[in-house]
């Protein structure tokens, strides 16, 4: 099933009236978890295409950091693999 996560506003300040950056996950879900092909954002880290299991990043996958730095490989319990 997919479906789309928007976490919670980070905790950060921010200007006022800036509204708070949220972390959104958009892909495929099972057992209430992350699994099989998705994307995440992660706020002031970059942001992450790829597959999960039981809700971590786990096999093939992409991560794209702020700085622009690309990590493209394998994953494993949520770690770069390789």
């Amino acid at each position: 099933q997919n479906a789309t996560y928007t976490y919670a506003p980070s905790s950060k300040p921010t200007e006022e009236g800036v509204e708070p950056t949220k972390e959104v996950y958009s892909g495929a879900w099972k057992n209430n978890q992350k699994n099989g092909i998705g994307r995440q954002n992660y706020v002031g880290l970059g942001d992450y295409y790829g597959n999960w299991v039981a809700g971590e990043k786990e096999g093939e996958g992409v991560m794209i950091y702020v700085n622009q730095d690309i990590y493209s490989g394998q994953w494993k319990k949520g770690k770069k693999d390789g």
